[in-house]
């Protein structure tokens, strides 16, 4: 039996899905019913403890319940659900007899790291999100380590995931180049790590016939796009022509987020544009995957990816009133 936990939302629903079709006996423990009626729910709030119930004959958990947008609110919510919610998730375990767990990480842990920063790089995360995902890898290795010979566990650190129906952050670009209101900040040189979710959750489930033992391995899907490529790929796609269009320089893009920074700390309104989102805009961030030590080939090209996700959320209308909402 396979649990996902927080498994109503974006990566979980592509997991159930896979699951479903593979015949593989699994249920949902999360906040929200999830989107197939076929799927056994039950529901449940991982920050208390009394409402995590794992049935009997429980065997692997897929944990992907967390808050992970950047501007939750109150800050405290990062910690009661991704460090508290994950020590619940784990004492569940212990009292089911869980032998495997998957946890969906984050890069974030390594905040502004160099270039192709791999599994061993410097944790130094910059945000509450990041911060509170690598306490919550030390509450599973500790797990782990109860007992190692009978357990296993892959923390898994994914870059930005996007895909059909998720509102993160490649969503948000590609929505602004739609609506012709993307303005490229900086010389567009810059490279960034992506993965699309369907790569990402074959992946899990290729984990899940890992052998015995504990790793940490970042998701990536290589090669990683300079903004001006991923730009060019996202107009041709949208028939809106090549290039990249507007350009201002990024010193004028972090001067504007500063003026946000400070509207928003007046007037108590949240606005999409900040200091900290232009210096990730404009930030080389990349990644080294650990994918392909264990043999893993992604189905889909980033650009094949892209333009997959462009033709179902926005030239195909194939919209059932559901999207996830991230970063």
């Amino acid at each position: 039996m396979i649990i996902l936990v927080g498994g109503s939302g974006f990566i979980g629903s592509y997991i159930s899905e896979n699951l479903l079709r593979d015949r593989r006996d699994f249920e949902v423990i999360d906040l929200i019913e999830p989107s197939s009626s076929d799927v056994v729910f039950r529901s449940g709030d991982i920050r208390y403890p009394d409402q995590i119930r794992l049935p009997d004959g429980t065997d692997t958990i897929i944990h992907l319940a967390a808050v992970h947008r950047d501007d939750a609110r109150p800050r405290s919510s990062y910690a009661q659900t991704n460090v508290v919610g994950t020590r619940n998730v784990v004492e569940a375990a212990e009292l089911t007899g869980v032998r495997r767990i998957i946890f969906t990480s984050t890069v974030a842990v390594y905040g502004f790291a160099g270039p192709d920063a791999n599994e061993e790089a410097i944790i130094a995360p910059f945000n509450e999100y990041g911060r509170t995902k690598y306490l919550a890898e030390q509450i599973l290795k500790e797990w782990y380590m109860r007992d190692q010979k009978n357990r296993s566990l892959t923390i898994l650190r994914p870059t930005v995931v996007f895909g059909p129906k998720n509102r993160g952050n490649v969503y948000n670009l590609i929505n602004q180049i739609h609506r012709n209101r993307f303005i490229m900040v900086g010389s567009g040189k810059n490279k960034k790590s992506i993965c699309y979710v369907e790569n990402l959750v074959d992946f899990m489930l290729r984990c899940l016939e890992l052998p015995s033992g504990a790793r940490v391995l970042n998701y990536v899907d290589k090669p990683d796009v300079t903004m001006n490529a991923l730009v060019g790929i996202v107009r041709t796609a949208l028939g809106k022509g090549d290039g990249v269009g507007m350009r201002v320089p990024r010193s004028v893009g972090l001067a504007l987020g500063v003026l946000a920074d400070a509207f928003s700390g007046v007037t108590g309104v949240s606005v999409p544009l900040s200091r900290v989102r232009v210096e990730k805009f404009t930030a080389t961030t990349t990644f080294s995957s650990g994918a392909s030590a264990v043999g893993f080939v992604p189905k889909y090209s980033v650009e094949d990816a892209l333009e997959k996700t462009i033709d179902q959320d926005f030239l195909s209308a194939r919209d059932d009133g559901r999207v996830f909402f991230t970063e």
